[in-house]
């Protein structure tokens, strides 16, 4: 039973640990907690596999007559059939019953319950021994005056005939060896068992989360039996004759004699007297306190929507301040509460449709334009192998001067050691007194950002598997990017020009294939990044419509081709890219339409297939001008290795920050609504604003245009998910656009991140003496973790803008 701790601790992780922050390293907070799936393990051993029954019959003609008035999916036991093969764990489908294929796991207690039994054998296995009823009792032999034992099998409310007192009694609870008046077994109380521990439980929980101080509950099912209970505090507690008819459960404090301070009646119907969990649920509504909203005191309908609500002394109803009309300024709290519950129903969407990593090679592979490849990346970072992780060659790149068009692994196919180096376009590895002669603008490689990407995911998984490395999952790499290309250069079908660069992925492919020899290999991520020469002219499409359509061809390629290949996927890959900007932006396309075409097509792309994601901008990360830097590249890689984990192991959703409504507030003011996966945002410069303690532009990164021009507006944050642009004039409604991150202002970037806190495993490091200028020296960051924030996606919005 060793997988139902597996599957409790995935569990755990999923629903408990989990479910607050919704990115970010969450692991459980009490090491006991982790030590529950064996309990629970061991638990189900020691009741025995006859409570996993809905039913019990001895043998399988029984089970098969009794099975057409039982519902579809109860499950049956059969234990003591002449024929050993009957007697396993059966399932109900319309009426017949089919094997569940347990017998492997239950075949010995199975078994156990067809033999004779002793009063050793019962005492010894006290729940399997009994599993099956009452039957059993009679067959025991060498039984003693005053044994007792436990009948838990049944189902709930079941009756027999009691064989002393000749009595029809609940067959669950327990029994009692006598002599008198006649020797057997007969039931000493007529409480199922299962109910009064049920009972037990809700008085536990209801005694915890009340006021009063109480010192037993009393329960009491028929007479003269009453079974004590013990709680908290220094009173009494009773449950049964004081009760009216029609009532489950009840208690009273004792010095008020009678009234009832909490009940629960038969149809479920409660109150508790004091409330102490900040969300109160009720059919159609909610109840909740400033935990769960932006509110002190709010109630909710069924939707989620605020109807009534108060903020300090502020009461706001559905359309605002209540007696101010409700404009937008009084409804910001509102609005903002809408964007969080928003971002909570993509962040909690379950990911079901793309691999996971179950087998022994889970490739990673990445694709796409020099920021792929790691152009200018030197000096190499990531220089020892993490968790065994490993490339196809030497190196993820293929050696330098060979085909385009081919894979040619750097010293042999062959899966090895994943790592970084500084390797030249020349196919030379540098020393550090060579890498220190290196200068800006020189292309050798370095930092390659699958690397990072990569040792921070098989950290997390290693994280959630609870292992130091979890060694049945291996993570693998290769990288077959090419700098200086067009989509159309890397597509399958190339219309610019006559080379095959989609050749040197698929021949990629087929090596990685034959570098795992017998063990199993899926391919887990694909990752695109690039299409910077498609934000212009280098002789390839720059519009929205051409890239959305040729990025969208290219990820179905992809899955095509590892469908005709030897990868044992039972699902498609789980694909991501990142969102071109930085300098490489252009603020018009190929039809002379102001727009940020790229840009906004790999974003609009993302939200149309249920198989991609985005793991956010390029532009906040160092750089030397045009390419990431080392600690760039393995920064974002940080970033995109914890959106990889999010997707494919812990099967959640992920959308970067991004801008979800342009809302006009008054002619001169403009609210900007988020998606926000980390509330609060907050103002931060990015790296490439030539240092990263360059001051704020006071836009933040936004431009206003109109058909008068620019307008200039002061960004000023206004909630946790909106921002507000005060403008310096009125603003023409019908042709007025709202950017971010747009290239002849901005230069492509913006100062607009979240709060997410997760921080990677990998350090800011800075090395003059390797070739880092003294622009890369940071002193907030050096020697510390890569804040792994979610920042601000570029976008160009009309005004009224809003996906509500």
């Amino acid at each position: 039973m060793g997988t139902i701790s597996t599957a409790f601790d995935e569990a755990f992780r999923n629903f408990v640990t989990e479910n607050v922050p919704l990115s970010g390293i969450n692991e459980p907070q009490k090491s006991e907690i982790r030590a529950i799936g064996p309990v629970i393990e061991s638990a189900i051993s020691t009741i025995g596999a006859a409570n996993l029954a809905d039913y019990q019959h001895e043998t399988k003609v029984e089970a098969d007559t009794a099975a057409s008035g039982y519902m579809d999916g109860e499950y049956v036991l059969v234990w003591g059939d002449s024929d050993d093969a009957n007697n396993d764990l059966w399932l109900v489908d319309t009426g017949d019953l089919i094997l569940t294929g347990t017998n492997g796991i239950f075949h010995d207690t199975i078994s156990s319950l067809a033999g004779s039994y002793t009063r050793r054998s019962l005492n010894s296995v006290p729940f399997d021994g009994l599993a099956a009823g009452t039957r059993q009792l009679s067959q025991a032999t060498d039984m003693q005056v005053g044994d007792q034992a436990t009948i838990e099998g049944a189902a709930s409310g079941a009756t027999v005939t009691d064989p002393v007192t000749a009595a029809t009694v609940i067959e669950n609870g327990k029994w009692q060896y006598v002599d008198t008046p006649s020797t057997g077994w007969t039931r000493v109380d007529d409480l199922d068992s299962q109910q009064a521990e049920g009972f037990k439980d809700q008085a536990q929980t209801a005694s915890q989360k009340s006021a009063l101080e109480v010192d037993n509950l009393r329960v009491k099912s028929g007479d003269p039996q009453t079974r004590d209970i013990e709680l908290i505090g220094g009173n009494s507690l009773y449950l049964g004759g004081m009760l009216d008819a029609g009532v489950a459960v009840a208690w009273r404090d004792s010095t008020a004699a009678g009234n009832m301070g909490l009940a629960v009646t038969s149809d479920g119907a409660a109150f508790a007297p004091e409330m102490r969990s900040p969300k109160f649920t009720g059919a159609d509504f909610n109840l909740s306190s400033a935990r769960f909203t932006n509110y002190d005191f709010a109630i909710q309908d069924g939707q989620g929507n605020v109807v009534f609500g108060l903020i300090g002394s502020k009461m706001y109803g559905p359309d605002g301040l209540v007696g101010s009309g409700g404009t937008a300024t009084t409804s910001l709290a509102a609005k903002d509460a809408r964007n969080e519950l928003f971002s909570a129903e993509i962040m909690s969407q379950r990911v079901t449709n793309v691999q996971w990593p179950v087998v022994g090679y889970n490739l990673h592979c990445g694709y796409g334009q020099s920021l792929q490849a790691g152009n200018e990346t030197w000096p190499a970072l990531s220089q020892t192998q993490l968790f065994g992780n490993v490339s196809l060659g030497q190196l993820v790149i293929p050696q330098a001067n060979t085909s385009a068009q081919s894979f040619t692994p750097i010293g042999g196919t062959s899966w090895q050691p994943l790592i970084a180096a500084t390797y030249t376009p020349d196919g030379n590895f540098l020393t550090q007194a060579e890498e220190d002669l290196l200068v800006n603008g020189d292309q050798t490689t370095g930092e390659i950002q699958i690397i990072g990407g990569v040792n921070f995911a098989k950290f997390l998984l290693n994280q959630r598997s609870l292992l130091e490395n979890d060694t049945d999952r291996i993570f693998a790499a290769f990288t077959p990017a090419n700098g200086g290309n067009t989509i159309e250069q890397l597509s399958k079908v190339n219309t610019q020009d006559s080379t095959n660069r989609w050749g040197r992925l698929t021949d990629g492919l087929s090596k990685s294939i034959t570098a795992s020899g017998a063990t199993p290999i899926a391919s887990l991520v694909f990752d695109y990044r690039g299409n910077e020469y498609n934000c212009e002219d280098r002789g390839g499409s720059w519009d929205y419509d051409s890239f959305y359509t040729l990025l969208d061809t290219l990820l179905d390629d992809y899955d095509d081709e590892v469908a005709a290949r030897g990868f044992v996927n039972t699902a498609p890959t789980a694909k991501f890219i990142y969102q071109t900007s930085a300098q490489w932006g252009d603020d018009v396309d190929s039809f002379g339409n102001p727009d940020l075409h790229v840009q906004r097509a790999q974003i609009d792309l993302m939200l149309a297939r249920d198989d991609l994601w985005c793991h956010g901008p390029v532009y906040p990360y160092p750089d030397k001008g045009g390419h990431l830097g080392p600690n760039g590249s393995r920064w974002q890689a940080g970033k995109a290795g914890q959106v990889w984990h999010r997707v494919t192991v812990e099967r959640l959703n992920f959308q970067p920050l991004r801008v979800i409504e342009v809302e006009q507030e008054s002619t001169t003011s403009i609210l900007i609504h988020m998606h926000v996966p980390h509330a609060p945002v907050v103002f931060e410069a990015p790296f490439q604003y030539a240092g990263h303690n360059r001051p704020f532009p006071d836009d933040k990164g936004f431009r206003v245009t109109d058909q008068g021009g620019d307008i200039a507006a002061v960004a000023s944050i206004v909630g946790r998910t909106i921002i507000r642009l005060t403008l310096a004039r009125a603003v023409d409604p019908g042709s007025c656009k709202v950017w971010f991150a747009d290239n002849t202002v901005h230069l492509g970037n913006g100062c607009v991140r979240d709060s997410d806190p997760t921080l990677s495993i990998d350090v800011y490091e800075y090395l003059p003496d390797r070739g880092m200028t003294a622009g890369m020296d940071e002193p907030d960051f050096n020697d510390k973790p890569y804040p792994l924030w979610n920042w601000l996606c570029a976008g160009v919005w009309s005004l009224g803008y809003s996906e509500f």
